[in-house]
This record gives C-alpha cells, sequence and structure tokens, in this order.
C-alpha cells in the first residue's frame, strides 16, 4: 500500500496522500484487505481437491491410438 501511495503522489501531487505517508508510523494498522467471501471459498476448495494423477502411465485404447494416427 504503501508503494502504492508513493507513486500515486509521484504522478498527481495528491496532498491527501502525502498527508498519509508522513503519518505512515500511525495510519498503516488503519488499513485493511478486503478478500470477497466467495474466492476465499473457492480457494479453499481448489487447496483440497487434488487432480488425479495416476501412478503409472495409462495407455492408449485402440480407439485413441486411431484418433491420433487421423489426426497426427
Amino acid at each position: 500500500v504503501r508503494d502504492l501511495l508513493t507513486r500515486h503522489l509521484e504522478l498527481t501531487g495528491s496532498p491527501r496522500a502525502k498527508w498519509i505517508l508522513d503519518n505512515w508510523n500511525e495510519l498503516n494498522s488503519r488499513f485493511i484487505k478486503v478478500f470477497p467471501h466467495e474466492f476465499k471459498r473457492v480457494l479453499g476448495v481448489a487447496r483440497t481437491e487434488h487432480a488425479y494423477i495416476p501412478s503409472q502411465p495409462v495407455p492408449l485404447t485402440a480407439s485413441m491410438q486411431q484418433e491420433q494416427v487421423q489426426h497426427g
């Protein structure tokens, strides 16, 4: 957040950004991270679900081999 405010101040000369940066030690604890509940839930589901990875290679069936020959 501090880097964003610094960049904003450089680009715009914002007196508000300057004031916040001048008082950073007192104000930095007031900033909070906003995280949508649904996005957090989706990330939690992604961590708990594991993709199936076979321990041995899966052989191609005859129909799969035929498709590869026709298209490859």
